[in-house]
């Protein structure tokens, strides 16, 4: 008899909503990709956003939901989130951007201003060599997670998570900000083992 299942040690993949002017967001996008045709997707001229005043309307509570998910979903202490990088991505019709993590950083994120034209997939962090088929997915046995995220959603993970987004199939451009997350203050407890982050 089963008596518990206790799924250990989570990837957290945190959904948020985020209350800002995404008209104004993608008319500052539509400005500053740079349509760069050796490239699978297109990317911002500046991976800085975070930086350029006029996106305060979109960092601003990007960061205060990132707080609130560092206090109240894993109640860290002793430290405070900061972005790292911000950057603005497009996929048009048949581009897709590749699986991928994002190294030296804490945390991630996107957020979409639109509909999303393409989802996005999460994969397991553990590598298989053995998969079952099974009848329906769920936690113990997924070995990927699509998403399609609304309008105005903000997506938080750890940045070791290996993610990807699906080709654009439909004749709309895909719009998303990414960014990653750094720490300031103290990490680890013990005095043998702490870090002073400035």
């Amino acid at each position: 008899m089963i008596t518990d299942i206790i799924p250990l040690f989570a990837q957290n993949l945190i959904c948020s909503n985020i209350d800002i002017d995404n008209g104004r967001l993608l008319e500052l996008l539509e400005r500053d990709i740079d349509i760069d045709e050796s490239r699978d997707f297109y990317l911002t001229k500046s991976h800085e956003l975070h930086k350029i005043e006029e996106y305060d309307f979109l960092t601003v509570p990007l960061l205060e939901q990132v707080k609130q998910v560092f206090d109240e979903v894993y109640e860290y202490k002793d430290i405070e989130p900061y972005f790292t990088l911000m950057w603005g991505t497009c996929c048009k019709r048949y581009q897709k951007i590749h699986s991928h993590t994002h190294p030296n950083s804490f945390m991630s994120g996107v957020y979409y201003p639109m509909m999303n034209a393409a989802p996005i997939r999460f994969h397991h962090p553990s590598p298989s060599t053995i998969v079952p088929n099974f009848r329906t997915g769920n936690l113990c046995n997924l070995r990927s997670f699509i998403l399609n995220p609304q309008p105005s959603t903000m997506l938080l993970f750890p940045s070791a998570l290996q993610h990807e987004t699906a080709t654009v199939n439909e004749d709309v451009d895909r719009y998303s900000i990414s960014f990653n997350i750094f720490l300031r203050g103290n990490i680890g407890g013990e005095p043998l083992s702490m870090l002073q982050l400035d």
